[in-house]
């Protein structure tokens, strides 16, 4: 008798844990088509793998119990995630660059202001040997630890984020022009920095956006991307958006920048790429992007390797027209 009440115990439980995956993932994706309508629902369209990771183990569950009726319910939800996130494994990947074109690579990576891997970034750095990098959420300490990459990096640019932070691009191309611009109720600082490129300009635009944690710092990131997405369209030279933007690509508001701007997001051929937070691989979305005008061709994107941060570096190998 012990043994049955043990055995109908467990089954309770397991029908429970069953029910709490299948109601939580219903409830998640119904959010997902009204993220324009609340910051709480933009957050659920960020998880889009882990939702179809969710569906498919329900659906298996469902097809071993022969539940019909839920079996085609979590296979549509299980579509509905599916189709966000195909296009950047299906999508063709540029293989090769026109003959008159230019290679450029770049390193993005959002350190952690904490973390204390600094030479093991510049080994890296090293190692992949860039010809532009941009950082994210560096302080006094690192800036003094990057100094080696003086040697060769000829030129550099740092602004200041707030009291503590910097943002900054080191380059071995010589830079034209740079300059730092405000945007969004935050006042979100961006360096904008123009490089030659064997005679033909390259506009890189490096940032790091607010965290959508609250309503108040979604709104600010939003009006940022608002603003860079109507400015970008009437720089006349090429540009290239990189860093960490704080949102995923299956945001409506990362469509929106996408389809105002006319960039084109560097992941398409190369997978999804997720980026943030590496000390929970369960949950990890790609946060960190690199957006490149329509001319530029990208011959290759990859995630880099732990570095003690809680994002993962992001290199990218891009192709661009000289049309010097």
């Amino acid at each position: 008798m012990a043994k049955e009440i043990k055995h109908l115990s467990r089954l309770i439980q397991w029908q429970f844990f069953i029910s709490i995956c299948l109601i939580g993932g219903l409830t998640l994706t119904v959010m997902t088509f009204f993220g324009r309508l609340w910051w709480g629902f933009e957050l659920a369209t960020h998880f889009r793998v882990q939702y179809v990771i969710l569906f498919f183990f329900l659906l298996v569950v469902m097809a071993v119990r022969r539940q019909w009726l839920l079996v085609g319910i979590t296979g549509i939800c299980m579509a509905v995630h599916l189709f966000h996130i195909l296009p950047v494994y299906l999508s063709p990947g540029e293989s090769f660059a026109e003959s008159k074109s230019e290679m450029v690579k770049i390193f993005s990576s959002n350190v952690r202001r904490h973390n204390t891997h600094h030479q093991q970034v510049i080994d890296l750095i090293s190692k992949e040997t860039p010809d532009v990098v941009t950082f994210q959420e560096l302080d006094n300490t690192w800036l003094e630890a990057l100094k080696p990459l003086d040697e060769t990096y000829s030129y550099r640019r740092v602004i200041k984020v707030n009291f503590r932070e910097r943002l900054a691009l080191y380059s071995k191309l010589p830079i034209i022009a740079s300059h730092e611009k405000y945007y969004g109720s935050f006042r979100i600082p961006v360096l904008i920095t123009t490089l030659n490129v064997k005679g033909y300009h390259l506009v890189v635009y490096t940032t790091h956006l607010t965290s959508p944690t609250t309503i108040r710092d979604a709104r600010a990131r939003n009006q940022a991307l608002r603003q860079l997405a109507q400015e970008i369209p009437l720089v006349k030279e090429p540009v290239v958006l990189v860093g960490d933007l704080n949102i995923s690509p299956w945001s409506p508001y990362f469509y929106d920048l996408l389809r105002t701007s006319g960039l084109k997001d560097s992941r398409d051929g190369f997978g999804t790429q997720a980026s943030w937070p590496t000390y929970v691989p369960l949950f990890l979305i790609p946060l960190d992007h690199c957006l490149v005008h329509s001319s530029v061709q990208v011959l290759d994107r990859r995630l880099g390797p732990y570095i003690g941060s809680d994002h993962y570096p992001v290199m990218i190998k891009l192709a661009v027209p000289d049309k010097s």
